[in-house]
């Protein structure tokens, strides 16, 4: 959880402190997707995601959350991702240009995307947030 954004601001008690340390380090990896205004997912990954366990979600999970799709819309459809490591593997990139030829946002991809930018992602401002 990022609470480097997270700010208070109190007229009674200005000096209000928050702790936001923790001892545990959390994390979660979750895909979740928009398609015509509709949410896709979520999916949670697990915690250590590297280039063959984000294949296997891409090949194995992905066509199961997006079964209720008609076949015009994913013909046509876009898939956008960060240009997280496990994202840039030539693994994943060899498997979008196949599934989405010149249809893929991502490092590497048809149209670039900045590595590790979540916050230019849609999903950002109108999902998470």
């Amino acid at each position: 959880m990022n609470l480097h954004n997270l700010h208070e601001w109190h007229v009674e008690n200005p000096r209000l402190m928050r702790p936001d340390r923790s001892q545990y380090r959390f994390k979660v990896n979750m895909w979740t997707g928009i398609l015509n205004g509709k949410v896709i997912g979520p999916f949670e990954l697990p915690e250590v995601l590297n280039a063959e366990i984000y294949l296997d979600f891409l090949q194995n999970h992905l066509p199961n959350l997006l079964e209720d799709v008609p076949l015009t819309i994913l013909r046509d459809m876009w898939f956008q991702q960060d240009g997280c490591p496990a994202h840039y593997s030539r693994l994943v990139r060899n498997h979008l240009n196949e599934e989405y030829p010149d249809r893929w946002i991502g490092r590497g991809g048809t149209i670039s995307w900045p590595a590790r930018s979540p916050d230019l992602n849609p999903l950002d401002f109108f999902y998470w947030g």
